[in-house]
């Protein structure tokens, strides 16, 4: 009785990432330099560069002589959540909310803290910020000042949908058009908030901002599925190569990951 042998096929599997697969920007994870200040190796609250996350994200190849401008690079990555595969979750462990798994082909080496944006989905956020002076909010806590941190926004957001800040025993709401002008840019990373003259909070009060975003997606777990086969390029039969396996890992959405090394 011959033996069964178990076949991975490249490019039928490239074929079919290519049309269910999802667009994302995959950044690699490099440690802050700011980890290694003071006595307690804690990072720097404080960050222009972090933005006191610990964590750099360069274009996956930065530093070297073919290295692309910006710090991304799209690729394509089946995503689903445990629920769709409950073998995965019992092997994996549990997910929390706002976890999932995604899938990449072998190629791409993912590496611990890298991050994914997924241009194609769309998620909220809000966050409380802190009206600095002049008329503009900064958008991105990266690269960041400490005098900025609080009130840059986390995020670039794609669409406005509530501002509201305390006045007295009152809630006051602000509207586009009325009290800020916000124009998207997602696209070429040049997004505007403006606050019109004499509209807002003041300068150093709080404020509550609710916006759509394409959510950032972190590993938040070890790279365990890297392998490799033998097998033909292309196909089921033929001269064997060595084959680089599809790799699937855990992500979470970035604001709930926690802050190990």
């Amino acid at each position: 009785m011959s033996s069964v042998q178990a076949r991975f096929n490249p490019k039928l599997f490239a074929d079919q990432m290519g049309e269910m697969g999802l667009t994302y920007q995959w950044s690699r994870a490099v440690k802050c330099p700011c980890q290694l200040q003071g006595e307690t190796g804690n990072w720097d609250p404080g960050c222009a560069f972090c933005g006191s996350d610990g964590w750099l994200y360069v274009h996956p190849k930065a530093g070297t002589c073919d290295a692309a401008s910006g710090d991304y690079q799209n690729i394509k990555a089946i995503f689903s959540t445990a629920s769709n595969a409950p073998d995965f979750a019992q092997n994996m462990g549990p997910y929390p909310f706002g976890m999932a798994q995604m899938t990449v082909g072998g190629e791409i080496r993912i590496g611990y803290r890298d991050r994914f944006i997924g241009v194609e989905q769309v998620s909220t956020h809000s966050e409380i910020l802190k009206r600095l002076p002049g008329d503009l909010a900064p958008i991105g806590k990266y690269g960041r000042p400490r005098s900025e941190l609080e009130g840059a926004m986390r995020y670039e957001p794609i669409r406005i949908n509530h501002v509201t800040a305390k006045a007295g025993d009152q809630l006051v709401t602000y509207f586009e058009g009325l009290d800020y002008q916000y124009t998207p840019g997602y696209s070429t990373g040049l997004s505007l908030f403006k606050w019109y003259a004499n509209r807002g909070p003041a300068v150093g009060e709080s404020y509550a901002i609710h916006y759509d975003y394409h959510p950032v997606w972190v590993v938040d777990d070890a790279v365990y599925a890297i392998q490799n086969s033998k097998g033909p390029t292309s196909g089921l039969v033929g001269p064997t190569d060595t084959q680089l396996l599809p790799t699937t890992f855990k992500v979470a959405l970035d604001f709930l990951t926690q802050r190990r090394d």
